[in-house]
């Protein structure tokens, strides 16, 4: 409810004279709505939403998966999570993500793949073309005609193209949502 700067005024005298009692009356009733609204927002916590196994970068939440699935089953985790594999846009973006690669020290599982057409790399939630990528050299290789999905490879933080059933971590991606908790 907002209180419009008019009805912010002080009362005076006169200006009770001139109001009639119900304006009054509805004047006061927005004033202490106002008030009980502030104290009760007082009285909550708003919590950028990432959930708890959640790592906050600007506006995504990222989850780092403990457990080792293939790209496929990564992807319905993910998705039971609330999230999606993650789909890396920009180099700062890619800097946060390959920086908590090579610390954790295990490769991770992200969104690219070829599935659908050899050589035609797409986030397979979004279904766009790649328009950042951070490929280590000489990727993607399509090593024995079976490396259709990206990973984020611990030694060098840089993408790799992997067999899709291979079973590596993987990181999800959600949107940063506000939650009021009482």
């Amino acid at each position: 409810m907002v209180i419009t700067r008019e009805e912010l005024h002080v009362i005076t005298r006169e200006a009770l004279i001139r109001h009639s009692p119900s304006k009054i009356m509805a004047f006061a009733f927005r004033v202490a709505v106002s008030a009980l609204i502030v104290v009760w927002l007082g009285n909550c916590d708003a919590v950028e939403g990432c959930p708890s196994g959640w790592t906050r970068f600007k506006d995504s939440c990222y989850h780092f998966g403990h457990d080792t699935e293939p790209w496929m089953v990564a992807q319905m985790v993910c998705r039971d999570l609330g999230g999606h594999l993650v789909e890396i846009e920009t180099a700062a973006e890619e800097n946060f993500l390959s920086t908590e690669t090579v610390r954790r020290g295990v490769p991770y599982w992200i969104g690219a793949s070829d599935l659908l057409i050899e050589n035609d790399w797409q986030w397979m939630t979004s279904h766009s073309s790649l328009s950042y990528t951070a490929w280590s050299p000489e990727q993607p290789t399509n090593y024995g005609g079976n490396e259709n999905c990206a990973e984020i490879r611990p030694s060098d933080g840089k993408w790799n193209d992997d067999q899709c059933d291979r079973s590596i971590n993987y990181i999800c991606e959600r949107s940063n949502e506000v939650e009021v908790i009482e």
